[in-house]
């Protein structure tokens, strides 16, 4: 188990070469090491990172969720992730492919993640995803990366993210 410390420092530097990251590609790694980051530093969470392959889905990694932790409760124990980091809106054509990928794997969770924000289309397809297809869709938004310093910051971050799906 990583130490507050050890999670705070891999945070920040993940946070840092995001932000400084010249070329795209650069700035792609690093944006999928920060969402590696902010997911391992939830206890019980265990990030799979995959290599795309052409012609292969979207699919950026799978979490292990051991179930530990009370955030991770009402999730399944392998949640897939896609990360988007896109200069505009991510929009409801995106929500609907991942929540393809992950019905068709006979999941029920998954997480897409974008350095920017998600369009009105985009909200609403995750909230209805819900009741039509009983797929817990979180949607995480580049404020709220930037916002975790901390575990505690990481499972308030998807509280927050799922209370808002749940209530909505």
């Amino acid at each position: 188990m990583q130490t507050d410390q050890a999670i705070q420092e891999r945070l920040e530097s993940a946070k840092q070469r995001w932000s400084t990251a010249g070329s795209p590609a650069k700035r792609w790694k690093a944006f999928k090491e920060l969402v590696c980051a902010v997911f391992e530093a939830i206890p019980g969470m265990e990030v799979q990172a995959i290599e795309r392959r052409p012609g292969g889905d979207d699919v950026d990694m799978v979490l292990w969720n051991e179930g530990t932790d009370p955030v991770g409760e009402d999730l399944d124990r392998v949640i897939l992730v896609e990360c988007k980091d896109w200069s505009g809106p991510v929009g409801g054509d995106s929500v609907r492919e991942l929540l393809q990928r992950i019905t068709s794997r006979g999941l029920h969770s998954g997480v897409l993640v974008t350095s920017s924000g998600f369009s009105k289309d985009a909200l609403e397809e995750a909230r209805r995803s819900l009741s039509r297809d009983q797929v817990r869709l979180l949607l995480l938004d580049g404020k709220a990366l930037e916002k975790v310093a901390s575990a505690e910051d990481a499972r308030g971050v998807l509280k927050q993210k799922h209370a808002a799906l749940l209530l909505s």
